[in-house]
């Protein structure tokens, strides 16, 4: 009995050695699996993020661009203006030179009826 219970023990301690190898492993590799899911979920959140994000960018950019092309079509409209007034401007010195002529000779002309 005394033999049975040698062999027995050393036995009973590689079989309990190999379950927990075994249970271990498993164990290991069901938290690897758990862990490689979180990392595609955490992954897949972020990326619905910077999606997210990179939507709401481009609507901003958008409004951005719109924005600028009113700004543009509102400059070539103000130089129009400018051209016209400048245009309008040229008339009116003419017409003011022309009158400081006619006045100056009016001046002349009471001057030597005096």
């Amino acid at each position: 009995m005394d033999n049975l219970i040698l062999f027995a023990s050393p036995f009973i301690a590689l079989v309990a050695l190999g379950v927990s190898i075994y249970f271990g492993s498993n164990t290991k590799k069901r938290g690897d699996r758990q862990d490689n899911r979180r990392d595609k979920d955490r992954e897949r959140a972020e990326a619905e993020n910077r999606a997210r994000d990179m939507a709401t960018i481009n609507v901003k950019l958008d409004g951005i661009s719109g924005d600028v092309r009113d700004i543009k079509d509102e400059m070539r409209s103000v130089r129009t203006d400018v051209s016209r007034l400048t245009e309008r401007v040229i008339v009116v010195e003419q017409s003011t030179r022309s009158a400081h002529h006619r006045l100056d000779s009016l001046e002349r002309i009471n001057q030597k009826e005096e």
